[in-house]
């Protein structure tokens, strides 16, 4: 969530992440340090089992993962005390994300590689950011155009005149407001 002032200048802003990380106890084997995971004594280390099945049409084979590994391959004995022999646990990191100028809300920022870790060692995911504009007091945006509504007296809009008008960057500018302005109308800075 960043002000709309930010979204117009673009910010670098720090945010905090919250993943899950390789277990610093185990190295990631899920194993309380001193012992190692054991080949499964199901599947053999295959992580995979097979049923052969008679049919009419002849022999139908059914591969599915190990129940008793859940595909790994590999069955942990003393689990680590820090993951529970999962491997991973949740740290939380401050991460500096560079927001562009002209940002909206809605608009992604993808990060790679920041996301959640691969299985059996891949690659990190991706990690995307949904950036949300908070409103401004007196500006509005319409797609790439910054809108300000101003009330001028009858007088102003009838014979003209020139109105001091905030920008967005906190100055005052001149605007020209013609004769015979009607309610409604548009004006350009």
């Amino acid at each position: 969530s960043i002000s709309f002032a930010e979204a117009i200048s673009g910010i670098d802003k720090e945010i905090s992440i919250s993943r899950d990380e390789v277990c610093t106890s185990c190295s990631g084997s899920g194993a309380e340090p001193g012992t190692s995971p054991t080949r499964c004594a199901t599947c053999n280390g295959t992580g995979e089992v097979r049923q052969v099945r008679q049919t009419i049409l002849g022999s139908m084979v059914q591969v599915a993962a190990c129940p008793t590994c859940k595909g790994q391959g590999e069955t942990i004995g003393t689990p680590c005390h820090t993951c529970q022999g999962r491997g991973l646990e949740r740290q939380t990191r401050q991460k500096i994300v560079s927001v562009p100028a002209g940002v909206d809300s809605g608009i992604q920022i993808r990060l790679a590689g920041e996301g959640q870790p691969g299985v059996n060692g891949g690659p990190n995911g991706n990690l995307y950011i949904t950036i949300q504009v908070k409103p401004h007091k007196y500006f509005r945006r319409q797609e790439n155009d910054i809108l300000l509504n101003l009330n001028i007296n009858v007088a102003q809009a009838t014979l003209g005149a020139d109105v001091e008008v905030p920008t967005v960057d906190g100055a005052t500018e001149t605007l020209r407001i013609p004769s015979g302005t009607q309610p409604g109308k548009v004006l350009h800075i």
